[in-house]
């Protein structure tokens, strides 16, 4: 054989969809309500069948609408005697009907939408009685209704604005409103006649009690209609115009006059239960005015007029008081160069839709502000410090500005070992390699973290270059680390398997065959010079190595063309033969259906004159914990070789061994960090099955089959450690093969304590002094990475914890201090963070 690859190793992905539905005619629909229908009165006059077979010949029923008189009818043809109509017993049948048993009429009102089938069944009266039934979808849709907003209706003063509106529920498609009878009050109208929403908005002019009906009707066939009756009476009694107040800004001063109506002047002014503190309010002219603190806030004005006796009347407002608008100047979170990166930069205040800029500076190439929402994110392409200004503008009026300095480095990319080294190298061949590396800072280190090297094979840990000579075949699985140069060093870790075994070489003899598992492999039969100064052209063979357990059927499968810009087909030859070339007496020929195998292990077509290509099934001797060798021999039926012939040989049946490819020492984390970390194994017959042997999880961890197929399994240990500590265990993988291929690893694991922060900020600070505090944690990962959030009077150096107070107003503050821990598994992240307040005396 000149060459032989792997072609390919196709999983299966079986999509499972699950669909639900009803309808008024569906009869594959099913509800998870069921409700027994009435079976009427068994006397009095009934329907008479008209004679033959029975059947139920209704194939549908007309929907219905909820708090809706519905009648339909079940129609039947055939039978004899007196008919009886029932519900099968056990189906759906809707809360609020009724069938009657002598007519098949189906009546009632559903209060609830509702769908699914009903099994409606009719008996005869003939011996031996007949009994028909069918499954019918019964559909209720919602009505369409109104609902006013506010409910009921409120009253309305004259000369003060009014506002209510009308929703249309259960509308099918689109809807159209009008005035069905009655007047509004003079002043309102109703608005917005197209919409799901009708207002009524407007300034009443006249008093009085006003009653009017409200229509709306949808686009339905035939359309729905549903009305409202509404009524509102109209006074002149005192209220409060003002019904809303413009945002105000804690620590700032404040400004606002409230006004009223009706009523007789002069009016007096006070708050009622409730208002922010720093505010008061003018009695003779309702001036709001003052200097807030932050906080969401209920605030009650009160007016008083001058009549006798007096008027009052209460307008209640809600204030959501925020910090004025403001960027927090910061250095943001390392970039990695090449990496998608993403993060929001730290503000506090604003109202409504914020427009983001950047006003000077720049960006490390690749990365962007995003205007709408004030993130950095991108690819960023380029090494290095970068500082640049940010700008943000809210929606008030007018609007608020405020910039921000922040700052970002972009390090080396996450550094990464690639599998870079072969899977399968030759005995007692010198072998030479490297363990390549993608991004990080060089200079670089390896070294070796679990199992072992394959003998004569060494690692080394400045290049990554491992060379030697193999001595022993087989399956070696060992783990790599690489550390970069990096301050903190990054550390990447793979694992690699690499099997050991027998030179491929020429494998014309069945001495030096070329071992092969389940799958498709590409060679070629050709002239060959044997010995190298031979004169005249010999014939290629090609001989195979398959190891298959006892009583299994190993098949190949050989398909040949000639090479050349027009392949045409060719005519292998395929045969099975033992360690001594002899051919084997157990096969089963293409096309032979029976379980005999006592064919001669020999086929040249596997259908003659059509399929030149060869196919073989051969029982394997033994029991099924034996294992055993047979050769697939393929060659050229013609003898002479020609150039060329390409060929694939697919095989299945042989016995593949479980092999683990996850790393026995697994990645340190922190308690109460949320983790999903993946370990899989491949080999195999049939599906594999993972399970914890012995030993133990990390507590608060479990094991979950994530993915389980013929020759694959993959689990997920994912959860939050509860528990900081060293935790062993074994995990064992299974297939379905008879006997059963059982294959256990040790795992060990290191859960470091939960990352806490010890900080105690000063409570207390003097507004002008600045004053810095070292902030710090304990447990979780190294190094750690902190932040604040706000309050614009305090920063913190991202890698260190320094924390800067620099109070430029008296007044009482709260922020957020957080650090986050180094090193992650499979996206968990370890942070803590807590909410201080802190009083800035003058």
């Amino acid at each position: 054989m000149k060459t032989a690859a792997v072609a390919a190793l196709v999983t299966g992905i079986l999509l499972l969809t699950v669909a639900c539905g009803g309808g008024g005619s569906s009869s594959g629909s099913s509800a998870s309500s069921s409700s027994s229908g009435s079976s009427g009165s068994s006397g009095g006059s009934g329907v008479s069948g008209t004679g033959g077979t029975l059947s139920i010949s209704t194939t549908s029923l007309p929907d219905g609408l909820t708090g809706k008189s519905y009648s339909a009818s079940i129609a039947v043809s055939g039978g004899n005697g007196r008919l009886t109509w029932s519900i099968s017993s056990g189906s759906f049948f809707p809360a609020g009907l009724s069938l009657d048993a002598d007519t098949g009429s189906i009546t009632g009102t559903v209060s609830n939408a509702v769908f699914g089938d009903v099994t409606f069944q009719v008996a005869d009266s003939s011996s031996p009685q007949q009994v028909a039934m069918k499954t019918i979808g019964m559909t209720f849709r919602w009505a369409l209704s109104i609902t006013s907003n506010p409910n009921p209706m409120p009253g309305g003063h004259t000369g003060v604005p009014y506002q209510a509106s009308f929703s249309a529920d259960a509308a099918n498609g689109n809807v159209t409103w009008s005035l069905a009878s009655g007047q509004v009050p003079p002043g309102l109208s109703l608005t917005n006649l197209t919409s799901s929403e009708a207002d009524l908005v407007g300034t009443p002019t006249q008093t009085g009690t006003y009653a009017f009906t409200v229509q709306t009707i949808d686009s339905s066939t035939p359309p729905q209609t549903a009305t409202s009756n509404a009524s509102i009476t109209v006074d002149n009694k005192l209220a409060v115009l003002t019904v809303q107040l413009p945002a105000a800004y804690a620590n700032e001063p404040y400004s606002q006059t409230v006004s009223a109506a009706n009523g007789t002047l002069p009016y007096h002014w006070s708050f009622g239960t409730y208002r922010p503190a720093g505010l008061s309010i003018d009695a003779n002219t309702g001036l709001i005015s003052g200097t807030p603190g932050q906080g969401n806030y209920e605030l009650d004005v009160v007016v008083t007029d001058s009549s006798s006796p007096a008027q009052t009347a209460q307008q209640s407002y809600s204030m959501l008081i925020l910090p004025r608008l403001h960027i927090v100047s910061s250095a943001l979170p390392d970039a990695r160069l090449s990496q998608s990166y993403n993060f929001y930069v730290p503000y506090t205040g604003g109202t409504g839709n914020l427009a983001w800029s950047v006003v000077s500076g720049s960006l490390p190439p690749g990365l962007s502000l995003q205007p709408q929402y004030g993130t950095v994110s991108g690819t960023p392409a380029q090494l290095g410090a970068y500082s640049f200004t940010v700008q943000v503008q809210d929606s008030s009026t007018p609007p608020q500005i405020a910039q921000g300095q922040m700052t970002v480095n972009v390090r080396a990319a996450t550094l990464t070992l690639q599998s870079s080294l072969p899977q399968r190298i030759p005995v007692n061949v010198a072998f030479d390699g490297f363990a390549a590396v993608s991004g990080g800072t060089a200079p670089f280190t390896w070294t070796l973290n679990a199992g072992p090297l394959p003998p004569g094979l060494n690692l080394d840990t400045s290049t990554g270059e491992i060379s030697g000579t193999p001595t022993a075949n087989g399956a070696y699985a060992f783990t790599l680390n690489a550390s970069d140069s990096s301050s903190p060093p990054q550390l990447a870790q793979y694992t690699y398997t690499i099997t050991v075994g027998p030179a491929l070489g020429r494998n014309d003899t069945v001495s030096h065959a070329t071992t092969l598992t389940n799958g498709s492999f590409v060679a070629s039969v050709s002239p060959l010079f044997d010995p190298p100064t031979a004169t005249s052209l010999s014939a290629d063979t090609d001989y195979y190595r398959i190891t298959a357990v006892g009583g299994a059927i190993v098949k190949a499968n050989v398909y040949a063309v000639s090479s050349g810009a027009n392949p045409a087909p060719l005519d292998p030859v395929l045969e099975f033969v033992d360690a001594n070339g002899v051919r084997l007496n157990a096969c089963r020929l293409p096309g032979d259906t029976t379980t005999d195998f006592n064919s001669s292990c020999l086929d040249d077509d596997i259908s003659p004159g059509v399929d030149l290509n060869s196919q073989l099934e051969y029982l394997v001797p033994g029991t099924a914990d034996t294992k055993a060798d047979a050769f697939a021999h393929v060659f050229d039926w013609r003898g002479d070789a020609r150039p060329d012939m390409i060929y694939s040989i697919s095989v299945s049946g042989a016995f593949v061994p479980i092999v683990f490819a996850t790393p026995a020492a697994l990645p340190d984390f922190a308690a109460n960090t949320y983790i999903n970390f993946s370990i899989s194994a491949n080999g195999g017959t049939g599906m594999l099955n993972g399970s914890i042997a012995s030993g133990q999880l990390p507590p608060g961890l479990v094991l979950q089959n994530l993915s389980a197929s013929a020759g694959a399994w993959t689990g997920i240990i994912t959860g939050s450690a509860t528990t900081a500590g060293d935790y062993s265990f074994t995990l064992q993988v299974s297939d379905q093969a008879s006997p059963q291929q059982v294959v256990s690893q040790q795992f060990t694991w290191h859960v470091f304590p939960a990352l806490q922060l010890t900080a105690a900020p000063p409570q207390t600070l003097t507004a002008g002094q600045t004053t810095t505090y070292q902030a710090t944690a304990t447990g979780g990962m190294l190094p750690y990475y902190w932040s604040v959030y706000g309050w614009s009077g305090v920063t913190i150096d991202g890698s260190t914890g320094l924390m800067t107070f620099h109070p430029s107003v008296a007044g009482q503050f709260s922020y957020q201090l957080w650090v986050n821990g180094s090193g992650t598994i499979d996206g968990g992240t370890q942070w803590s963070n807590q909410t201080y307040t802190i009083t800035v005396n003058p």
